[in-house]
């Protein structure tokens, strides 16, 4: 199977900041998208052995409303990153397959110095590059 790696809180939040406002029963992606999130639990999603997009999956979740080591969670129809000390780079991977092309969108909150980036293939997007007004 082939995975798409991705950040958590950018890729999975492409639902799930219309699924905070609407709820996550009610909320329907744009026709010809597919939902990364369900907006209920973490399934669909999963932490995999190494940094190659076709190495194994280590930990599945599907059905689980939290990852086994806390770091992620589903609530209330928001997708949530609860970061830990020392911190750590974790991606959380999505196991659906899509073709070579395809379009991304998503919507996301992100804590100040939270790293907003996503990975598609190579290399890394970042989402929020620019100085934080203080």
């Amino acid at each position: 199977m082939k995975l798409i790696p991705t950040s958590l809180v950018l890729v999975a939040l492409a639902t799930t900041a219309l699924n905070a406002v609407r709820g996550a029963d009610s909320f329907q992606p744009a026709p010809g998208f597919v939902s990364l999130f369900n907006g209920k639990d973490l399934s669909g999603w999963c932490y995999r052995d190494g940094a190659k997009t076709d190495e194994k999956i280590a930990d599945a979740f599907d059905g689980k409303a939290a990852a086994t080591d806390g770091r992620f969670s589903a609530k209330d129809g928001v997708l949530i990153v609860h970061p830990k000390t020392p911190r750590l780079a974790q991606k959380i991977w999505t196991t659906k397959e899509f073709p070579k092309d395809f379009v991304l969108r998503l919507e996301f909150r992100a804590a100040a110095g939270a790293d907003s980036g996503i990975f598609i293939r190579k290399p890394q997007l970042q989402c929020r590059d620019y100085l934080v007004a203080g």
